[in-house]
C-alpha cells in the first residue's frame, strides 16, 4: 500500500519541453560585464539571425553590465539608448545594485572594487589612483556622479 502511495506522489507528467508561442522568439543574454566588444559582436549575429525571425522578436538582457571589463560605460550608453536589433527588456542585476548603491555611499568601493568596480569608474575616466589605495572613495563617487550620463542612472534604476 504504502508503495502504492509513493508511486502515485513521485509520478509526474510529461509536461513536455519548455516553448514559446508560435511566431515568437527571445533571445536572452546575460553577464556582459563592461564588454562592449562583445555586446557588439553579438548584435551583429543577432541582426544576422532576424533574417529568419518570427514576426514577435525580442531580447531580454539578465544584468550584469557593468565590471570586470573595460567598457561598462559603452555597455551602458548602448543598452540605455535601445541601440539593438530588437526591442529589448533589461532587468537589473547584482553589479548594477552595487552601482547604484555607491552613487549614494562611497564607501561602498571599499567592496565593491574587489569584483570590477575600479574598471567601470576607469570607463567614465574617473581618476581611480586613490581608490586603488583603498582611499579617496567619496571622491571617486563625486566624480563618477559628474561624468555618467542622468540616462544611464536612470537605465539602472
Amino acid at each position: 500500500m504504502a508503495f502504492k502511495c509513493l508511486a502515485r506522489l513521485t509520478r509526474q507528467k510529461d509536461a513536455g519541453s519548455p516553448s514559446l508561442p508560435q511566431g515568437v522568439r527571445i533571445y536572452a543574454v546575460g553577464d556582459i560585464h563592461g564588454r562592449l566588444d562583445l555586446l557588439d559582436a553579438l548584435a551583429e549575429q543577432i541582426r544576422a539571425d532576424l533574417v529568419s525571425a518570427p514576426p514577435e522578436v525580442m531580447t531580454i538582457f539578465l544584468g550584469d553590465y557593468v565590471d570586470r571589463g573595460p567598457a561598462s560605460a559603452g555597455v551602458l550608453d548602448r543598452l540605455s539608448r535601445g541601440d539593438f536589433p530588437t526591442p529589448i527588456y533589461a532587468l537589473r542585476g547584482n553589479h548594477e545594485e552595487v552601482l547604484l548603491r555607491f552613487l549614494d555611499d562611497g564607501t561602498v568601493l571599499d567592496g565593491w572594487r574587489g569584483f570590477g568596480g575600479i574598471e567601470t569608474l576607469r570607463s567614465y575616466g574617473v581618476d581611480v589612483t586613490e581608490a586603488m589605495r583603498g582611499a579617496g572613495y567619496d571622491l571617486a563617487r563625486k566624480s563618477l556622479l559628474a561624468r555618467m550620463p542622468p540616462g544611464h542612472r536612470l537605465f539602472l534604476e
